[in-house]
């Protein structure tokens, strides 16, 4: 009997001492495969920034970071937005944010008619968050959001990256990914879109007035929203709810519904109505790299004192 504890202490010995190597070489290989390194940034401490941008797509390709940054006073701004992702994602790149640092004013772009619906283009991007499951606040939400386990991952480094181990590989093999739309962000994790408008619908009548329903809302992303209007609150954080302009009929009564879910006291920058030349438009629901621009501007006018 002593024997056999002998053995099977030692067995969980060797697998310990191997556990940690092999599992370490996996984080460091799916980390340098991605192309989109914000997280990885934050993680290290080089995003730090005062001007915080989160959402989906909108986002990440429809406020000019750079352009931002330049027009605020003294303060600097990134960009985390992820593309085809929704608001629980948003929570989660909230939360992680927040556990590293807080910023003095977060910008979140909510995707107006679709923000609590369920839209099949609009996910939780887990794909974005596993390559970064090392880091503590990352593997907190994933936890959360997954069928992943907080204890084996925290005993077992093989566990933890278990997902990343392709990848990984492929790292050796073949590099770093090519970059593409939604991850060739530039230093204020910014993409540019365009300014060709041959993805856009011209015959859209812009003159029409759409109410907006609330009927087949989702709780979890009215929940989420809910969430970071608290946690903002609770730290400080200066938290707007930005609606950017889109190419499309006119959304009625989406603010009324935005006050509704978070009262009065959350500032909505509302420029759902702005910039309505097809100029400024990438296709019906971005803005292209002059619109970005442009929205920038308008931001900053009303975030500066």
């Amino acid at each position: 009997m002593k024997q056999l504890i002998v053995k099977i202490a030692l067995f969980v010995f060797i697998i310990f001492l191997v556990d940690k190597p092999i599992g370490f070489s996996i984080s460091k290989g799916i980390i340098n495969r991605q192309y989109d390194q914000r997280i990885e940034l934050l993680m290290k401490g080089k995003v730090r920034s005062d001007v915080v941008i989160i959402g989906s797509s909108r986002s990440l390709n429809g406020i000019d970071t750079g352009e931002l940054e330049k027009n605020l006073n003294n303060q600097t701004a990134y960009n985390f937005g992820f593309s085809g992702s929704n608001l629980n994602f948003h929570e989660s790149i909230f939360n992680i944010i927040t556990q590293v640092y807080q910023p003095k004013t977060i910008l979140l772009v909510v995707d107006d008619d679709d923000a609590f619906k369920v839209n099949e283009k609009a996910i939780y991007r887990k794909d974005k968050l596993f390559p970064f499951i090392q880091y503590e606040p990352v593997l907190n939400e994933i936890v959360k959001n997954s069928s992943k386990s907080y204890l084996p991952s925290k005993v077992s480094w093989l566990y933890r990256e278990n997902q990343n181990m392709f990848e990984a590989i492929n790292w050796v093999f073949k590099g770093r990914l090519e970059p593409d739309e939604t991850t060739n962000v530039n230093e204020f994790g910014f993409i540019p879109l365009s300014n060709e408008d041959k993805h856009l619908n011209k015959l859209v009548d812009r003159n029409l007035s759409i109410d907006y329903s609330p009927q087949k809302e989702q709780k979890t992303f009215i929940e989420s929203l809910i969430a970071i209007v608290n946690e903002s609150e609770t730290m400080g954080i200066d938290l707007y709810l930005v609606r950017l302009p889109s190419y499309k009929a006119k959304l009625v009564g989406f603010n009324d519904r935005l006050v509704e879910i978070v009262g009065k006291n959350v500032p909505i920058l509302d420029f759902s109505n702005e910039l309505q030349d097809r100029k400024y438009h990438f296709d019906n629901g971005h803005l292209n790299a002059n619109g970005a621009k442009s929205v920038a501007s308008l931001i900053s006018k009303k975030l500066n004192p």
